[in-house]
């Protein structure tokens, strides 16, 4: 299945921090825990709806997400920036979340 989705980056980036959870804005997108504040409880199976590939523009180029769906606690996933029919950037990811938090390696 292919979703095309404007701006695939954003939205994978976009998921772990929400104004709702974040009590302080450092940047016009970025949101950060006041002290003393954690993280609402989650699992792997939260993430589940990402599973699929996403494709759009944006960055200057096509970019392209694929995501596994979750198998003991953790998804796989590919992005890749294309310009010009060239690969520019890629990258390999692994999800694993555990109080909404994202690992990128």
């Amino acid at each position: 299945m292919i979703i095309k989705h404007p701006a695939p980056l954003m939205l994978t980036l976009g998921l772990c921090f929400t104004p709702s959870q974040a009590q302080e804005r450092l940047t016009e997108h970025t949101f950060k825990l006041s002290a003393g504040k954690q993280s609402p409880a989650a699992t792997i199976a939260d993430m589940a709806w990402l599973a699929g590939h996403w494709i759009g523009g944006g960055l200057g180029g096509l970019t392209e997400e694929v995501w596994s769906p979750p198998r003991n606690g953790v998804m796989m996933g590919m992005f890749r920036l294309v310009r010009d029919g060239k690969p520019i950037f890629y990258e390999l990811l692994i999800r694993r979340v555990s109080a909404l938090r994202f690992d990128a390696k």
